[in-house]
């Protein structure tokens, strides 16, 4: 009997299971199995259908949870380009008006302090929201001019879209990671069990290693050993030399 890889997805353990569950279903209602026999059989089954089921939903909500944080990441991305605009927006309006076309004015340098709007744009994403406030703080400050109001509202609403994308893609990779970790320990989970149903078959089908290899998946490129393999008859007792 062989595991998946540890590191297999998800779906594939489930699928590994899910040949277990049938094999458990059809080999429970097997005439030539004993009474205890069947017990363990119906035993093993109502400890994996649960762990099944539950790396299901844990798979279903890493995967929803993941498609949430790449959303997030997009509308954030989208903010930071939206913000950048608003910036390119503002040296221009500067330039245009009090500073005369030059980036040397005061007015100019007071706003922006020798940095570019470019320059603002290449800062990582996390970091450029505080780079604009301290800058629209600068605009707040300097001499009016008719564009200046509106300015800087244009600012802060580009800001306020800002930090609430960036924090909602925070919230979303903080679910993100702890979903991930719940379908891992779900998908370790199934491991262990589907570990635990093997020692059980093999205890109550002492000596008969085919029929107990039957209830789990074959490497693929595996024949049967013989044509009647795998029927719902037990096996004779293998030789244990």
């Amino acid at each position: 009997m062989r595991f998946p890889p540890v590191d297999a997805s998800s779906s594939t353990y489930l699928a590994y299971a899910s040949y277990v569950e049938g094999a458990l279903e059809g080999w429970s209602q097997a005439d030539s199995i004993t009474d205890e026999q069947g017990r363990v059989i119906e035993q093993v089954r109502q400890k994996i259908i649960p762990l099944v089921e539950d790396l299901h939903r844990k798979a279903v909500a890493a995967e929803a949870a993941r498609r949430a944080t790449r959303r997030a990441r997009a509308r954030y991305s989208v903010s930071d380009v939206l913000l950048d605009q608003r910036v390119m927006a503002t040296s221009d309006a500067v330039l245009n008006g009090p500073a005369a076309r030059s980036r040397q004015h005061a007015v100019y340098q007071q706003i922006f302090q020798g940095v570019t709007p470019g320059q603002i744009a290449d800062t990582h994403p996390r970091e450029e929201p505080e780079v604009v406030v301290r800058l629209r703080d600068r605009l707040a400050t300097a001499p009016d001019f008719p564009e200046k109001k509106k300015l800087y509202e244009d600012l802060g609403v580009a800001l306020e879209r800002s930090f609430a994308a960036r924090d909602t893609l925070k919230g979303a990779a903080m679910v993100e990671a702890r979903a991930v970790d719940e379908e891992r320990a779900a998908r370790l989970a199934l491991r262990q069990g589907i570990d635990e149903a093997y020692g059980s078959l093999r205890a109550a089908f002492a000596g008969h290693r085919t029929l107990v290899e039957s209830f789990f998946p074959k490497d693929r490129g595996t024949t049967k050993a013989s044509k009647g393999e795998g029927t719902a008859k037990a096996p004779e007792p293998e030789d244990a030399s």
